[in-house]
């Protein structure tokens, strides 16, 4: 009875745009493969293929959701920190998940990453989200997205065609 009434729903809504109080049209029309931001592009040109982990020590911001969306598209494991964990927690949920890059926000933040880096050896890319400098592999968030400019579609879409259904998504600690 209740999915009889969603199909209904959805047929009487279809095409329509679907918001609620504060939020903007998303249409449900949109192709898949549509090309809304470059965090996924950036990604790939980095160099994250299928089933690679990638930590993300972020906030709920935006690019909390770009990273973890923009990895799980392209096939990759997103791997979300708790922000309230210590620079060694964080060293050791890392380490254990394989995870090749990591987003990082504040200078605070970054500085107590980078403290432990030598210490996670799998880690090839920090990308830094309102912090400036750091050294060798890392790089600003701006200038990660920007990694995507040069990408074609028709490579973007074969990085789309990676994820499978089966693929694992997320490894939660």
């Amino acid at each position: 009875r209740h999915a009889r009434r969603r199909r209904k729903a959805a047929r009487d809504h279809e095409g329509q745009d679907r918001v609620g109080p504060g939020q903007t049209p998303v249409r449900e029309e949109q192709p898949a493969d549509h090309r809304e931001g470059d965090q996924d592009i950036g990604l790939g040109v980095l160099g994250v293929r299928r089933e690679e982990r990638v930590a993300i020590l972020l906030p709920d911001r935006p690019e909390w959701a770009f990273a973890f969306f923009g990895a799980i598209k392209i096939g990759a494991v997103a791997v979300p920190l708790n922000t309230m964990l210590a620079p060694e927690d964080c060293q050791y949920v890392i380490n254990d998940s394989g995870a090749r890059v990591l987003f990082v926000q504040g200078e605070e933040r970054l500085a107590g990453m980078l403290a432990v880096r030598d210490q996670m050896p799998a880690v090839e890319r920090v990308i830094a989200i309102g912090a400036r400098g750091g050294g060798p592999g890392v790089e600003e968030f701006e200038a990660f997205l920007a990694t995507g400019e040069a990408v074609t579609d028709e490579e973007f879409s074969g990085w789309l065609r990676r994820a499978r259904p089966e693929d694992l998504a997320t490894l939660l600690y």
